[in-house]
């Protein structure tokens, strides 16, 4: 049976292209070919086993080039998302008032009472002079809240 795609056989040739590629994870695509020439030659002897188990069964490809590939687009890719994943911080939330938003509601209430086409933009000026909080925060929240009602309607 033929092999299509390639995949290490043996466990210590994948554990040095795990260990190569998370030492070189930060290297320029010059310096990465340079350090990867020198591992090639200190890994001789697992590559050519390798080599020798893909050729018995029908894999015609350069053996150096899918390994290089495989360190530069799969390996370094890898440790490199997982290091982003582990960097995100948790995002810290503004609580608004349940009176504040009570208050909102009954603005924006008033205001679809009054005229169903009232721009909320104009709504909010009015409203925020009133109030002591972060604009930023309160506008977003005013913008919301006159969404859901919106939809409701």
């Amino acid at each position: 049976m033929s092999i299509l795609r390639f995949k290490c056989q043996q466990n210590e040739l994948s554990e040095s292209l795990k260990y190569f590629a998370d030492l070189h994870k930060y290297d320029d695509k010059q310096t990465l070919k340079i350090y990867f020439t020198e591992w090639l030659e200190n890994n001789k002897s697992f590559i050519d086993n390798e080599r020798d188990y893909l050729n018995t069964h029908q894999y015609e490809t350069n053996i150096e080039a899918k390994l290089y590939k495989s360190i530069k687009y799969y390996y370094i890719k890898k440790y490199l998302k997982n290091e982003e994943i582990k960097e995100k911080k948790e995002r810290s939330y503004v609580v608004i008032p349940k009176e504040l938003m009570e208050q909102i509601q009954h603005d924006i209430e008033m205001a679809f009472n009054e005229n169903p086409r009232f721009k909320p933009s104009q709504r909010f000026l009015e409203f925020k002079q009133n109030k002591q909080f972060a604009e930023d925060k309160l506008k977003k929240a005013y913008k919301n809240q006159y969404y859901q009602i919106k939809t409701k309607k």
